[in-house]
Parts: C-alpha cells; structure tokens; sequence
C-alpha cells in the first residue's frame, strides 16, 4: 500500500516539475519573442524620431512644424510603451539586471529638464530639480535606469498636474563606508488620488480607476517597472497623496562613491563657490531663473534690476575688496540698455577688478 502511494506521489511531483518547466519555457519563448519585436519595432520607431528631430531644424510652415512636432511626441510616447513592455517581460524572467559605472546626479538633472522642458512649458507649470550639497560626489550605479524611474515619476506628475509646479528633491539619508542611500522626492500639484487606489496603483497595467485611464492614457506599467527597479537598487517606492491636494512619490536607493572623483569634485565646488556672480536684468522671472540655474551648480547670484543699479553694486564690492568675477547684463532694459551698461562697467572698475561680462539677448549669449 505505502509503495503505491509512493508512487503516486513520485508520479505527480514528476507531473508538476515537467509542468513547471513548461512554465519556464514558455516564459523564456514569450520573453524572446517580446526582444525580438521590440527590437524589430524600435528600430524603425529611432528612425521616424530621428528624422522628424532632423525635419524639424529646416524653415517650416507653421502647421507644418505642428504636425511634426505632434509626430515626434507621438513617436516617443510609443517608444516609452514598447520598452515598458520589454522591461516587464524582463522582470518577469528575472533576465533585467543593473549596470554599474560612475556618474554624477546633475547629468542626470540636465538631461530631464531638457527632455521636460517642452511639456511644462505647454501647461505653464514650473519644473524644479534641487538637490542637497552631499549629492553632488560621483556616484557608481545604474545612471540609466535611475534616470528611467525618475522619468516616469516626472512623467506622470506632469500628466496630473494642470497648475502649479513638480519639484524634485534628492537628500542623503544615510552614509556608511563607501556607500551612500538617496532618498528621491517627486511633489506635484496635481489632482491626487485616494488612499484606496493608492494601494493598487503599483500593480501593473493599473491605473487609478478606469476614467483616469481614458482620460490620460499610458499603459499602467511605468510604476511597476519602478518600483522593481527600486527594489534592485536596495530602495523602497512608496507614494503619500490626498485627492485635489497633489501626490509625493518618494524612493530610496543606495549608492556606491567614487572616493578618488568625489575628493577632487569636493574641491571644485568649494573653488567655484567663492566666485561672486552679479545677475542684471529688468525682467524679475528671468532674475529668478538666472539665479535658480546658479543655484543648481551651488552658486549664490546677486541679482539687480537695472544698469544703474549694476554699477552701484560693482563699485560697492570693488571699494570693499570683494569684486565680482561674472556679470550677466541682459542687453534690452530701460534706461540704461546691456550696451550702455557694459560702457560704464569698463570705464569705470579697476583693471585689476574687472569682471567677466556676458551680455544676455533672447537671441543668443554674446561675450565681451
């Protein structure tokens, strides 16, 4: 009786791994077949962005350069879509895996307010990128994938948003060694979402509830995809929201340092910290960016409204010995334009103290 058993039990563990492997093989076949085709699809989909990007740089009609504009974004949102899907199919097999090289999180910055610019432009919303002083070492990780999580945080803070602004923050929370954990903040202004979908809002192909899907589109995968990716680093994803009141996507991640690099870039920003940057300009937004731009790179910027007002402050830190080394001048003001401006400033310091002066134009930097 035992050895019947027995072999029944031997008969049906031997089912169950032969079933399991068809499992495995079947994955592994969907996961290739998935490779195959987006490769097939992405190779053609680089092809119409790159040209659209290249039809875009000649004289245009104005409905011309619409249509194209409307074609390379349309083109990019199905590239998303397509390596979305591939990087699921990948987490599925556990075939995804993470680089390792240096780099530095400003790159990364640059590039996403570069590949935002246009769209919170088009909504008038206000993208700001901070991070704290201790973030600026090099780091050693997957800058490509780090870069791709934040990209679908943006991304999707900027799709809910119709007002206000997304900032994101980047704090160091812990430091051990060589190591070191961020912790990634992405607040936005947008309509929120309840506690309930909240729960749900990670699983894949969801989104927060079938009208928000119609309404915005997007497949329901770029959360999963992160917060796995953020499990592979180490991290926690995790999201604090009130409907109407915005959501705060929040990730950690730990990162290894590269000593030899972060000693050397510690010192440059010492050095350039102490250059004295005087921002003229009558327009007090473009004031404000200037000096938000500065502020990125962890450079305090005076900032003036007129030419007059350029001179009295250059005189000022040349009397006190403390000259400035960088003028920005916008070249149309009242009263005194950037040319004017520029004249006084030359006749009037010292050799010895005279700054470097850059004149600002909406058409393009000329330097004097």
């Amino acid at each position: 009786m035992l050895a019947v058993v027995g072999l029944v039990v031997a008969q049906r563990f031997t089912k169950l791994r032969q079933s399991e492997a068809a499992a495995r093989s079947a994955s592994l076949s969907k996961s290739a077949f998935l490779a195959n085709m987006s490769h097939e699809i992405r190779t053609p989909m680089h092809a119409v962005i790159g040209l659209t990007d290249l039809a875009l740089q000649n004289e245009l009609r104005p409905r011309t350069r619409d249509y194209l504009t409307k074609i390379a974004s349309s083109s990019r949102s199905l590239l998303r879509i397509v390596n979305d899907i591939l990087d699921f199919s990948k987490i599925e097999v556990g075939k995804l895996t993470l680089e390792s090289a240096d780099f530095l999180l400003q790159d990364i910055f640059d590039r996403l307010a570069d590949t935002f610019r246009v769209q919170v432009a088009d909504k008038s919303l206000e993208l700001i990128l901070w991070s704290s002083p201790e973030c600026y070492d090099h780091l050693i990780g997957d800058a490509l994938r780090l870069e791709q999580i934040l990209l679908n945080l943006i991304g999707n803070a900027i799709k809910f948003t119709d007002s206000g602004e997304i900032e994101v923050k980047v704090t160091t929370s812990e430091t051990s060694g060589a190591g070191t954990m961020l912790q990634f903040s992405v607040r936005d202004t947008g309509i929120g979402i309840s506690s309930e979908q909240a729960g749900r809002i990670f699983e894949p192909f969801t989104q927060a509830d079938d009208l928000t899907a119609h309404s915005f589109g997007g497949t329901g995968l770029g959360l999963s995809i992160s917060k796995e990716l953020v499990a592979m680093m180490g991290g926690q994803l995790w999201l604090e929201s009130e409907p109407q009141q915005g959501s705060t996507f929040y990730f950690t991640t730990t990162l290894r340092r590269n000593p030899e690099l972060t000693v050397a870039n510690r010192v440059l920003p010492e050095a350039i910290a102490t250059i004295k940057i005087l921002v003229v300009d009558d327009n007090e937004p473009a004031r404000q960016a200037l000096r938000h731009k500065f502020s990125l790179l962890g450079l305090a910027a005076t900032a003036v409204a007129s030419g007059r007002a350029a001179l009295e402050a250059l005189q000022q830190a040349c009397e006190q010995q403390q000259p400035y080394q960088l003028v920005l001048v916008d070249w149309l003001m009242p009263a005194m334009d950037g040319a004017t401006t520029i004249r006084h400033i030359v006749t009037t310091i010292p050799y010895e103290q005279l700054p470097k002066i850059v004149m600002l134009t909406s058409f393009g930097l000329g330097d004097n």
